[in-house]
């Protein structure tokens, strides 16, 4: 017997279109996990989706505090150990261009006609933040 290649076996076909299983990593044990609690802890409310997108991403990039804020230190939404100390540290570091030497990073990001600044206690940030944030952010 000839044996298929594994992905044909499980081909299926559907008004006669042959139909195969996308190919791809088989996602880890705790990333599943973490994708079904994504998908069961949503808000219509954005200001809401906004604390539950950077918790989500605190916790993900093991930093103490991850903040929205306005350039000017406003805090708009947080998660961690007092996001207003760090929503206000953010225009202090932006001032004296200090942040390579402390454990703050920052990202300005523009969403429609909003500055917007992402700040981090614990010097790391990527991009799926800023994504999220604008998604928020233009649905408002």
């Amino acid at each position: 017997m000839l044996r298929r290649p594994h992905a044909l076996r499980f081909a299926v076909r559907h008004a006669g279109v042959l139909l195969r299983p996308k190919l791809g990593p088989t996602p880890r044990c705790d990333d599943h996990r973490a994708m079904q609690e994504r998908r069961q802890v949503r808000s219509e409310l954005p200001s809401e989706a906004l604390g539950l997108l950077l918790e989500a991403h605190r916790t993900r990039l093991q930093v103490q505090t991850l903040v929205v804020a306005t350039p000017s230190g406003d805090l708009l939404a947080g998660a961690g150990h007092d996001p207003v100390d760090l929503a206000a540290s953010i225009v202090d570091e932006e001032l004296h261009d200090a942040a390579s030497s402390s454990s703050i990073a920052t990202w300005r990001l523009r969403v429609g006609e909003r500055d917007l600044v992402i700040g981090s206690l614990g010097g790391r940030l990527n991009h799926e933040v800023g994504d999220g944030v604008r998604r928020i952010f233009a649905e408002t």
